[in-house]
């Protein structure tokens, strides 16, 4: 029992070991954003206390307004590249889809995999297919076939993957954006009572803070959904 106990306790914290190698660098991402953000919040408090930051209701109200605007602004171009960008990828799987079907066509790849009426699979369901293909002629197949087929499922499997997560990971910033924009609308009616006293510090600290998250992640999704990057994996299986 006792074995049996030590081996549950080892299984769990190898789990938790792979989830946070898995998340790392999301952990590092956002370990970045909270030191920018302490660090902001550090050098707002030191220019109150010294006095060079005065809290007054003009700062505020424009503040508030700016803000309210550009995160309007920034929801709609975001959530449009996000579209368009999930159709551009869509719009390259179904090439690859109709390349690698026209390939299963020829009169050698039917000769080596006995396949035919290649042109009914749906697309969602050819790589699949081809996985098992792969797998099941795979000590019969020439190596150029091979590779060419191998080739052919990275490629695919790689932007299904950036396809998706473009959605995905357009989430959080988009959550952060929309959070900001309500909590500037909210402030503005509130900026003559909130200046008066010390809880305008602290108003302008959450709001800055809400700004540098949305904006340091909204770069970070534009940048990897323009260019997304493949898994290791998939680069040791093309190596």
């Amino acid at each position: 029992m006792k074995e049996k106990k030590r081996k549950t306790f080892r299984e769990r914290i190898e789990r938790i070991i792979r989830r946070i190698s898995i998340y790392r660098k999301s952990i590092l991402f956002y370990l970045i954003i909270s030191i920018i953000v302490i660090i902001e919040t550090a050098a707002i408090l030191v220019f109150y206390l010294l006095d060079v930051l005065r809290i007054t209701k003009e700062m505020l109200y424009w503040l508030f307004a700016a803000t309210s605007q550009s995160m309007a602004a920034l929801f709609a171009v975001v959530g449009m590249f996000a579209v368009f960008r999930y159709q551009n990828l869509d719009n390259k799987l179904r090439n690859l889809y109709d390349s690698l079907k026209n390939k299963f066509s020829l009169h050698s790849w039917i000769h080596y995999f006995g396949v035919t009426g290649v042109e009914s699979w749906e697309d969602s369901y050819i790589a699949n297919r081809a996985e098992e293909l792969l797998k099941m002629k795979e000590g019969r197949l020439p190596g150029g076939i091979k590779a060419d087929l191998n080739m052919n499922i990275l490629i695919i499997r790689h932007y299904e993957r950036a396809r998706d997560e473009v959605l995905v990971r357009a989430k959080i910033p988009l959550v952060a954006v929309l959070i900001t924009f309500v909590l500037s609308i909210i402030f503005i009616p509130l900026t003559e009572s909130i200046s008066k006293n010390v809880f305008g510090l602290i108003i302008l600290i959450i709001v800055l803070a809400l700004i540098t998250f949305s904006m340091i992640n909204l770069f970070y999704y534009l940048v990897y959904s323009i260019s997304p990057r493949r898994k290791k994996k998939e680069k040791r299986k093309k190596i």
